[in-house]
């Protein structure tokens, strides 16, 4: 990604973080620890005179993950992506 003007603030900044995802179904609800990628993101910068973009703290790998939801003896399963690893990328290509 030679292009992007602001990598190595990327890189720095380009981590995986811990958070909790809620589900709700009518008045029932559960949480789930997960992961996702730090919010660090360059969208533009005048570079040499041209606007170019810049990169963004994006996921690289992700896992399919399921839970389940009781809610008055009524079981709700649902999915819900959790990331593995993070990466500076392109903004224009998430």
């Amino acid at each position: 990604m030679k292009d992007c003007c602001c990598l190595r603030t990327c890189e720095k900044m380009c981590k995986l973080v811990p958070t909790v995802i809620q589900f709700t179904y009518k008045h029932c609800s559960t949480s789930v620890n997960a992961s996702k990628c730090s919010d660090h993101c360059r969208k533009k910068e005048h570079f040499d005179y041209k606007e170019r973009q810049c990169c963004c703290c994006q996921e690289d790998k992700t896992e399919a993950q399921a839970g389940t939801l009781i809610c008055n003896k009524e079981t709700i399963d649902f999915k819900y992506k959790n990331v593995l690893s993070c990466a500076c990328k392109d903004c224009a290509k998430p």
